[in-house]
């Protein structure tokens, strides 16, 4: 199943469409006497955000769950495609291509907070680990305030956090970073 994310203006157009094709996984709680039966469990999940023609990010989940009053998706064995590895041609001029454990993906906003075993590689080829990430769409941001390991051509860098910004593909190592210069 392939649900879409789309700009606010679209959203409720999107809903329409999307409403009928989970409604038959919904159990009430009337119907049951278990109260978290108003939950939504999908295996298989896939979240696009977009901006027009272009997709700002897609992210894929193993498995999702939702309450029904929850505008925020839960996810386990997530892989998400941020820019330019979403498809950004224009729009952005770095990328960002993460797996992680679990996360929660926003449905209104299309903010991505990654968590446990988060790694990744940036558009320019940065790899990186930390245990917490978070996207934020609307400025186009990736940050952590974890400790972080990130490899290039130039060797390890190791810092308190980092910030990303895909857009510019301007990335900024926060606090206490040590360099070890590749051979």
């Amino acid at each position: 199943m392939i649900l879409a994310f789309m700009p606010a203006r679209s959203l409720r157009l999107a809903a329409a469409f999307a409403i009928p094709l989970c409604a038959a996984s919904f159990v009430s709680a009337a119907e049951t006497s278990d109260p978290l039966a108003d939950a939504l469990e999908i295996e298989g999940m896939t979240f696009v955000a977009s901006a027009g023609r272009e997709n700002d990010a897609i992210v894929e989940a193993e498995r999702a769950s939702f309450e029904r009053s929850d505008r925020v998706a839960h996810l386990t064995t997530v892989h998400a495609r941020v820019g330019k590895a979403a498809g950004a041609a224009t729009a952005s001029a770095g990328g960002l291509d993460l797996q992680c454990e679990r996360g929660s993906f926003d449905l209104a906003s299309g903010d991505l907070t990654a968590e446990g075993n988060v790694r990744g590689v940036t558009e320019d080829g940065r790899r990186f680990e930390t245990q917490h990430l978070v996207y934020r769409r609307s400025t186009g941001r990736v940050s952590t305030r974890s400790p972080v390991v990130i490899h290039d051509g130039f060797g390890t860098a190791r810092g308190a956090g980092f910030e990303y910004w895909i857009r510019e593909n301007r990335f900024r190592l926060i606090g206490g970073a040590s360099v070890e210069q590749g051979s």
